[in-house]
């Protein structure tokens, strides 16, 4: 148990603040404080429901602290002026994968592993996240730690409960599918569609690693922007064997490519396009995947990146 004054609270770093709470650093540890009320987006306010003290989760939290080899959930209970205040948690100097979208393919992978082998030690003691999100998931000196597992939403039971299980698996899947920049696994134009590699998830473990296995394989791009494309080029395109067309478009907004034409001259020639992209978003768009090749298509011929 931590007993800490208000005065002292106040001086120490504020290293985060969300509706529920603020983080407060001292040293190694990081105070998580909960706030008194909440305020919905309209700005109604409503009691916390993460002030009620929830002894009996807390301290199962800080009984399975010591047993989890990858993941710290509760170190103590803070008390401020006497009252229930929050709980302490390891401070950790590390960057939120919500900032590292940009990162390169390989990283992507490995944290993504590592966010599956974390998950499984949690549902294997009966912990069910399920507010997974890139904000709630951070890298500290190469190791992937999650965070905050003391929200409402969090489970904690005693035996194991299948459903709560593939719940939190479905989440952890969409947070890795964003994390690769496709929380859809099809884009559609204008009532077109585009096709893209599907993925059977089936709520488990296995599904995310062998969606992980597929985006593994090393792939060939054929870049085009949309502006140089007619029947020529997309008969030359669609005779390029082993590479998946990919047509750019200059505007911000899907609205600024007229794709349906496009999409349906190479669904005439048995052949699909991969994707749409905005050319300023193609950068961080190929670190999601594991290059082979990319080549780009300049109206005339065809150059190596």
């Amino acid at each position: 148990m931590i007993r800490i004054t208000k005065i002292v609270l106040d001086n120490l770093d504020v290293i985060s603040s969300g509706n529920f709470g603020i983080v407060y650093r001292d040293n190694n540890l990081a105070y998580k404080i909960y706030k008194d009320e909440c305020k919905t987006s309209y700005g109604y306010h409503y009691p916390n429901p993460m002030k009620k003290k929830r002894i009996r989760k807390i301290n199962r939290m800080m009984e399975l602290d010591s047993r989890l080899k990858y993941t710290d959930l509760c170190r103590d209970i803070v008390y401020v002026n006497g009252d229930f205040g929050g709980i302490c948690i390891p401070y950790y100097d590390g960057e939120l994968l919500s900032n590292m979208m940009d990162s390169n393919f390989k990283l992507k992978v490995d944290i993504s592993n590592q966010l599956v082998r974390n998950a499984k030690e949690l549902t294997n003691n009966c912990i069910y996240p399920m507010d997974y999100k890139l904000n709630n998931i951070m890298l500290v000196d190469g190791d992937v730690k999650i965070l905050d597992l003391d929200d409402v939403f969090t489970r904690y039971t005693r035996i194991p409960i299948p459903l709560l299980k593939r719940k939190s698996i479905r989440k952890l899947d969409d947070t890795i599918k964003c994390f690769f920049g496709e929380r859809d696994r099809y884009r559609a134009y204008y009532g077109k569609d585009v096709e893209r590699p599907r993925y059977d998830i089936k709520s488990s473990y296995e599904g995310i690693e062998n969606y992980l296995k597929e985006k593994s394989k090393s792939r060939k791009f054929i870049i085009i922007n949309y502006s140089l494309l007619n029947d020529e080029v997309i008969r030359y395109l669609c005779g390029l064997d082993g590479y998946d067309v990919i047509v750019t478009y200059n505007g911000t907004k899907h609205d600024d490519f007229v794709a349906d034409k496009y999409i349906d001259d190479f669904n005439k020639l048995d052949r699909n396009i991969f994707d749409v992209v905005g050319t300023k978003e193609l950068e961080e768009y190929l670190s999601n995947y594991n290059l082979n090749e990319v080549l780009e298509y300049n109206g005339q011929l065809v150059k190596v990146r």
